[in-house]
Formats: C-alpha cells, sequence, structure tokens
C-alpha cells in the first residue's frame, strides 16, 4: 500500500503543471545556420505564448521569431520571420528549477530567396531550463535545432534563447482539483 500511495505521489509530481493558465516569454536568441545556406550567424527577437489550462502533459506554445540578417556575400540582407506551433514538456521542478522538452513545426518566411532558399514549413526540437525568481516570473534558456528541408538541401539552424517568463491567468481551486 505504501509502494501504490508513493506511486500515485510520484505520478502526481510528475505530471503536475503550472497553477497559471497562460505563460508569456519574450526571448532573444543568437541563431548559427549551417553553411550551405550562406547566411551569417545572427540575433533572433521573439516571443513564445504557452497554454496551460488544457488537461494533457504536453502543453501548447506558439512561437513567432524575427531576424534580420547578412548573406555571407554582404549583398543583401535577410530578413527571417518564423511562426512554430509547439508541444511543451515540463519535468517535475526541482526547488526553483523546471526542465522541459519541446518540439513542433513551423513555416519560415525569408525576404529574399536566393540559393533556391523558399519559405517552407520546417520542424524542431529542443530543451530548456525555468529557473523561477518569483511565483510568476523564471528566467528561460532552451537550445532549438530547427531542420528544413529545402530543394534537395537539409538546412540546419541551432538556436539558443535567453528569455523573461510570466505566468499569469491564476487557476481557480476547482481547476486545480480536477487536473
Amino acid at each position: 500500500m505504501k509502494k501504490l500511495a508513493f506511486l500515485a505521489f510520484l505520478a502526481t509530481s510528475l505530471l503536475s503543471g503550472s497553477d497559471y493558465k497562460y505563460e508569456i516569454t519574450p526571448v532573444l536568441g543568437y541563431t548559427f545556420p549551417n553553411h550551405d545556406q550562406e547566411l551569417r550567424d545572427h540575433t533572433v527577437t521573439g516571443v513564445q505564448l504557452q497554454f496551460n489550462e488544457v488537461n494533457t502533459p504536453i502543453k501548447p506554445e506558439l512561437l513567432f521569431l524575427y531576424s534580420d540578417t547578412d548573406r555571407r556575400d554582404d549583398r543583401d540582407d535577410v530578413d527571417i520571420s518564423r511562426l512554430v506551433l509547439h508541444g511543451v514538456y515540463e519535468f517535475h521542478h526541482i526547488n526553483r528549477l523546471t526542465p522541459f522538452m519541446k518540439g513542433g513545426i513551423g513555416y519560415e518566411i525569408m525576404s529574399d530567396h536566393y540559393l533556391d532558399n523558399h519559405n517552407s514549413p520546417f520542424a524542431d526540437a529542443g530543451a530548456g531550463l525555468k529557473i523561477g525568481l518569483t511565483d510568476q516570473i523564471s528566467l528561460k534558456i532552451e537550445a532549438l535545432e530547427m531542420l528544413k528541408y529545402n530543394k534537395a538541401n537539409w538546412d540546419l539552424n541551432l538556436l539558443y534563447m535567453l528569455g523573461l517568463n510570466y505566468a499569469f491567468g491564476q487557476k481557480t481551486i476547482t481547476e486545480k482539483s480536477s487536473e
């Protein structure tokens, strides 16, 4: 009976989510594209919106990213916009640390279509860590690997991001007990 109670406690702890319905995170990052794309490494800005009120262990997240970079030949600027739908799985937090994994699909729009690099869908996967500063504010650190098939080439972008996560929309007692 003690083992069963411990397993129930462990499962509840591992699957417990945030006490808030939503999280918004402005992010700043740096991207390392593979050399086939002929793009320079560049900064990225964006925003994430995570929805915690769904009753599943994997939470949906929308991510918008924007970057303005240069081609390696210095001829033109290239604006890149990405919109991604992620599934985020957060592990049980230890003290104020919450590790997570995510994966998703998105769409990339480029202002300059050189080297047959066109607007197209992509997939990504990554991991990160939220470091709780207060009950509602966390520092969020993450890394994503983006993969896009583009005219017989696989384009890879390694992206590191840092953000300030704000949780809001506190769940009611009945919402918390139904999870």
